[in-house]
């Protein structure tokens, strides 16, 4: 196998549960593929395909362009907040530019031979990488939970995506596959 080629890796139901859940607690697709050890492009495909919702950019700043304040200031928070053995504090580095952890990634890619090589020089706490995702929340007083949006496995394919409610149990794939079966809904 050269370097080029990639062993694609199924997703298991388990995988899928595991994305869903770390979506809303880590909002960063780069510290979710480090968890997963799966490429970012994968998991932003899986995200697609379980209809997860928009990530919030936080600063809505991921996509603007670097000014060369900015960079300078990414150069020297990523020099001064290094591990002792010269690993990249990511998460660190991103809140001192204020910048998401994305955009951080993105941009010190551009320093390194291949995403491989910045992964191995990034450092993430101990703490992320072991962190369970987090169970659903419980229902609020008041609240229906039947209404409530969290993870629900499609009545059809019976894989997990993220539905908006009770109303909402069959995945977009089902739905887009067999419409016909569904029109009464519509109706």
């Amino acid at each position: 196998m050269t370097a080029v080629e990639t062993v694609r890796k199924p997703w298991t139901p388990a995988d899928k549960r595991r994305l869903i859940a770390y979506w809303e607690s880590l909002g960063s697709i780069f510290l979710i593929a480090l968890l997963l050890d799966r490429p970012e492009g994968s998991v932003q495909t899986e995200a697609s395909r379980r209809c997860l919702p928009r990530r919030d950019e936080g600063q809505g700043r991921h996509r603007k362009k670097w000014t060369q304040d900015e960079l300078d200031g990414l150069r020297a928070a990523v020099t001064e907040l290094r591990t002792e053995d010269g690993r990249i504090r990511i998460i660190d580095v991103a809140q001192r530019v204020g910048r998401s952890v994305d955009a951080v990634a993105s941009r010190l890619s551009e320093e390194f031979q291949d995403r491989n090589d910045l992964r191995r020089a990034i450092y993430v706490p101990e703490s992320t990488l072991k962190a369970e995702p987090a169970p659903a929340a419980a229902p609020q007083p008041g609240v229906d939970p039947r209404r409530v949006a969290r993870i629900r496995d499609c009545i059809t394919c019976e894989n997990p995506f993220w539905s908006e409610g009770a109303h909402n149990r069959i995945c977009k794939r089902c739905r887009e596959t067999d419409e016909s079966d569904w029109d009464y809904i519509n109706n």
